[in-house]
This record gives structure tokens, C-alpha cells and sequence, in this order.
């Protein structure tokens, strides 16, 4: 796999923007990810845009056609273990075959800065159904999520957390979506007693819609076998 150029962008200022009081923070800035780990933070968000043909090469495919699996890898072995998602992937679209690695293996090598974890599983899925669609609060300390396509994770501001995973359907309140192409990183249930923003993958099946998620914790009791190169 030839190099080319990440597909992110940043903002060299940071930029921080608080929803919710210090629970939830909005960023355009790639390294403001890490305030993650602050005490009052329990999700943050970076506002990014990817290179747009990165988005229309994805957005071209049908969902049998985009890239997807499942690995779990050392930390020095994430950019060879993403190249699994394009074992079986038949293309001449090699430029933006790239810009999708690295961005996943950017994303992933930040996360393991962030988390000081040595075993990341690192998840792309093809989503057309209502997976994961109820209110729920993570049983980990940190999770990373972007939609690549599709539409984005949605959630709730704490104060109308308790409701919606009481009501799940019949919830009725004000719903926030996090965008297409943005990054987002929650803190858990596990991270500490009370912690996590209630949140949920939106209803896209009778919308007929199709999401490319990527997913990152670190190891877990269902993460799938150790990667070896």
C-alpha cells in the first residue's frame, strides 16, 4: 500500500467549544482529543472535514463493496493489521484506498496515546440495519467512533439521559447527532461510577440507509484473537 497523504485536516489553534457544561466538548483541533481524560469530560468531539474524494469513493460503493473487518493488534502493528480490511477488496482506486488506512491508523495510534493502551481492537462495520439502537452507556473506559458514511452516532445531554434509556423508543426528547466524518470519543460506564454520555446508533433500516462505522477500544473479554504480522 503506497503513501499518500492523511485524509484528516486540523486546525493548528485549539478551539474548544462546551455543551452540557464540561461533559461534552466540541473541537476542531485533532490533538484536543486527549482532553478526553479530563475528570469533567466525558465526551469530546472533533469537527473535521475528510478529503472530499475519499468521501466520494466511499459513497460510490455499494455495501458489499466497502471495506470492513474486525482486528485486534499491538500497537506497533496497527498500520499492517488495518490492511486486513482490504484483503478481499478488489479495487484500482489506490490513492483512496490509502487515505482510509491511514486516517484508521491515525485515529487508532491516538487512541492508544490517549488510553496508554498496548492492544487496540479496531472495528470497521458496514451498518443497514438497527444495530446497537437502544440508549445505552458503553461498559468501557473509552470508545472512539466516526461515521464515514452515513449518518452519525446520536446522543443525549445528561440531564435527559436517565429518560431516554427509561423510554429507549418512546423517548420523546431532544435527540444531538454527531456528524458524518467527525470524531468522537466517549467515556464509559467502567471509566468510573456515573460516568458516560447515554448514546445509540441511529434507526437507519427503513431509511434503507448504509453507515461505514469505525470503532476503537482497547482489549476486551469479546475482542477477537491477537493480530500477528
Amino acid at each position: 500500500m503506497s503513501e499518500a497523504p492523511l485524509a484528516e485536516t486540523t486546525t493548528p489553534q485549539s478551539n474548544l467549544n462546551r455543551k452540557f457544561g464540561e461533559l461534552t466538548l466540541t473541537t476542531s483541533t485533532f490533538n484536543d482529543l486527549s482532553k478526553i481524560t479530563s475528570p469533567g469530560t466525558s465526551l469530546i468531539i472533533w469537527e473535521r472535514n475528510l478529503d472530499q474524494s475519499l468521501i466520494n469513493w466511499l459513497s460510490k460503493m455499494s455495501a458489499d463493496q466497502l471495506p470492513s473487518g474486525r482486528v485486534l493488534t499491538d500497537r506497533q502493528n496497527i498500520r499492517d493489521a488495518i490492511k486486513t480490511f482490504f484483503s478481499n477488496f478488489k479495487n484500482d482506486d489506490q490513492i483512496e484506498e490509502t487515505l482510509l488506512a491511514n486516517d484508521i491508523a491515525l485515529l487508532a495510534e491516538k487512541y492508544a496515546d490517549i488510553t496508554n493502551s498496548n492492544k487496540i481492537d479496531i472495528r470497521l462495520d458496514v451498518i443497514q440495519n438497527d444495530a446497537c439502537w437502544k440508549f445505552h452507556l458503553d461498559r468501557v473506559n473509552y470508545r472512539l467512533v466516526t461515521t464515514y458514511i452515513g449518518e452519525g452516532t446520536q446522543y443525549v445531554s445528561p440531564k435527559n439521559a436517565d429518560d431516554a434509556l427509561e423510554k429507549q423508543t418512546d423517548y420523546n426528547g431532544p435527540i444531538e447527532e454527531i456528524s458524518e466524518q467527525d470524531v468522537a470519543i466517549f467515556k464509559g460506564s467502567c471509566s468510573k461510577k456515573g460516568a458516560g454520555i447515554a448514546h445509540r446508533s441511529p434507526p437507519i433500516k427503513e431509511k434503507e440507509g448504509t453507515r461505514l462505522l469505525l470503532c476503537i477500544n482497547a482489549r476486551s473479554d469479546v475482542s477477537p484473537s491477537l493480530y500477528n504480522s
